[in-house]
């Protein structure tokens, strides 16, 4: 069993471990004996067992007039690791703090084609949030070709609103007489290429390749509110 490997693994320094396991082989020795049989130079066993003293690891005592060094039990070492568990612990509440700073948090996520979709869309019923969405007339024609009724079934078990804008009235035709919608239409000079969609802290942009499309999901507030900022725009002077 590679022993040196494991126990550097949990915090010692390999001339630690050296040090450490002759000690265990050999029982007591004086620095000199522990150079010798553990290969590591005679001021370096030095520099180690004091380190594995701190560790609580090794212990001192005095022999004929000479200083002998003896291992403590080798269950020490899953003190090491608690208290290692401990520290980590102790952190954790600030280090997610960090995690979770959306200045600094990875927040963008790429999705594509039907799955892609109905990932979205899924998300949005789950989240269990208000909906908003600027529809451009090609989203609209996906959403209903993919998943658009069990989509609509879901939403409103849940009781949640979604809030439609779109580039035409023929794009919300299909989507106005659904329960717990509403509809209003662009002003032509604010028509999107794009469908923009918002739903708490996370918004989405839904581009059309030629094959499917792609979604760009972001999971930040601010970028949220951005989006929702020229929603409400739009929204008020949109057509009814």
């Amino acid at each position: 069993m590679f022993f040196p490997n494991i126990l550097e693994e949990i915090g010692l320094t390999e001339n630690e471990s050296k040090v450490y396991l002759a000690l265990l082989k050999f029982g007591s020795a004086t620095a000199g004996e522990i150079s010798e049989k553990s290969g590591v130079h005679r001021r370096n066993v030095y520099d180690a067992i004091e380190r594995l003293k701190e560790k609580q690891l090794v212990n001192a005592l005095a022999k004929n007039n000479k200083k002998y060094f003896q291992p403590s039990d080798p269950g020490e070492l899953i003190n090491i690791l608690r208290n290692k568990e401990k520290n980590i612990e102790s952190m954790l509440p600030d280090l997610k703090k960090m995690y979770d700073n959306p200045e600094t948090k990875p927040v963008v996520q790429a999705f594509y084609g039907d799955e892609g979709l109905k990932i979205i869309m899924d998300m949005q019923t789950e989240d269990n949030h208000e909906i908003f969405v600027l529809a451009s007339r090609d989203s609209v024609a996906e959403m209903l070709r993919f998943t658009y009724p069990e989509y609509v079934k879901k939403r409103v078990e849940k009781g949640i609103w979604i809030n439609f804008i779109f580039n035409s009235f023929e794009g919300g035709k299909n989507v106005s007489s659904a329960p717990l919608s509403r509809v209003r239409y662009f002003p032509k000079e604010y028509s999107v290429p794009s469908t923009f969609m918002i739903w708490g802290e996370k918004s989405s942009i839904m581009l059309f390749t030629e094959k499917a499309p792609l979604i760009m999901l972001f999971d930040n507030p601010k970028i949220a509110k951005d989006f929702m900022d020229y929603f409400n725009i739009v929204w008020e002077i949109a057509i009814r």
